[in-house]
């Protein structure tokens, strides 16, 4: 359990801030920022075990692989409940990348905002794995494919309330691009989202592809 803690300028392969493999990780009210990683996960590389955060900010981390803010895989558990993902980049997955989980990751009451990926997933990245997004933002993110949301091989997602926004891709799914997957969008709303941001011609679905 992490409570009240800052953790900042870090600089690793994986893990810029946190690397945890196989545990029950708990964090509170901490703020992780300005942590970077050749590979995944500059703010944290979360690699089994569980994972609850609650009223935690992942801001302004860049990672070479996926997952700015967070790269987590194989959890059994794993809820963020009132987290902020801003301005993060990466690869893959700007805010999260989020893979091969072996239960559910719930999102609930929080911001991912202005966070981008060089190719897919400007805040969200997730890959044969189940999510639940609830009352929560995505505003503003950037990616090639997927301004907000991009969903891949049974990467499924059920978004309940909330808001994608101003997000915006270069080729397709401005909000979101679903692929081989199952997705839910209830009482959501999708507001200025914009896909084919070069304007070449070439791209489409400016909220869902």
């Amino acid at each position: 359990s992490i409570e009240g803690f800052t953790i900042t300028n870090g600089d690793a392969v994986t893990g810029g801030g946190i690397n945890s493999t196989q545990s029950a990780l708990a964090l509170q009210e901490c703020i992780i920022s300005n942590n970077e990683s050749s590979n995944n996960g500059a703010g944290m590389f979360v690699d089994g075990g569980s994972l609850t955060m609650n009223d935690v900010a992942l801001t302004e981390n860049t990672s070479g692989g996926g997952g700015g803010g967070l790269y987590v895989r194989y959890t059994t558990d794993c809820v963020l409940s009132n987290v902020s993902a801003l301005a993060n980049i990466a690869l893959n997955g700007g805010a999260f990348y989020v893979k091969d989980l072996k239960g559910d990751i719930n999102i609930i009451d929080s911001d991912l905002s202005e966070n981008s990926a060089v190719n897919n997933g400007g805040a969200i990245y997730i890959k044969n794995s189940e999510m639940i997004i609830d009352s929560s933002e995505l505003i503003l993110n950037s990616a090639n494919r997927g301004g907000g949301i991009f969903t891949y091989a049974g990467g499924n997602v059920t978004m309940q309330g909330g808001i994608l926004s101003g997000n915006s891709a270069i080729d397709v799914g401005g909000a979101a691009e679903i692929r081989s997957s199952t997705c839910s969008f209830t009482l959501t709303t999708f507001d200025a989202n914009v896909a084919d941001s070069d304007c070449d011609g070439v791209g489409g679905g400016g909220a869902i592809d």
